[in-house]
């Protein structure tokens, strides 16, 4: 009985390779990319924008000795809505990398479209939509993929 259940596992194993294999590689979207990233992007857009005033109307080093007591200011701890909107937005990198190893993807290789992530009083809740034909590509049952239900975080 013990090589049956070896040789179905194995056999399991194979095909899960050999999907992973002739599966296409997702191409890379740029739009896509710039709409999954637009708050580190934006967030980056608006340091570099605060710099170059301070720079051209404090001179340089007056401009980076102001920049460094803001970095200071903005460091954490910070207040309770702020650090809950970091939460959301680290959340559904967090989802999109869970989609990837779970292979939870269309023929094509395109991920489920995280809707909304919105901070909850015990963490965060997020919404996703799958595309019609997007299925996980694995042989282990649906309960063992996650532990706790998706975007929910531990306290600790």
């Amino acid at each position: 009985m013990t090589g049956t259940r070896s040789r179905q596992w194995s056999e399991d194993r194979l095909r899960a390779d050999l999907a992973t294999i002739l599966t296409p590689e997702p191409r890379k979207h740029l739009p896509l990319l710039f709409w999954r990233w637009r708050y580190e992007l934006a967030l980056m857009a608006v340091i570099i924008a605060a710099l170059t005033a301070l720079v051209s109307a404090l001179g340089a080093e007056w401009g980076m000795i102001t920049a460094s007591v803001m970095a200071g200011v903005c460091s954490p701890p910070w207040p309770r809505p702020v650090a809950a909107r970091v939460w959301c937005v680290i959340t559904a990198h967090r989802l999109r990398c869970g989609f990837v190893q779970a292979r939870l993807q269309t023929r094509r290789g395109r991920l489920p479209v995280i809707l909304s992530t919105t901070p909850t009083p015990f963490g965060e809740a997020s919404a996703s939509g799958a595309r019609p034909g997007s299925r996980p590509r694995h042989s282990s049952p649906p309960g063992a993929l996650c532990g706790r239900p998706a975007g929910q975080r531990t306290s600790g």
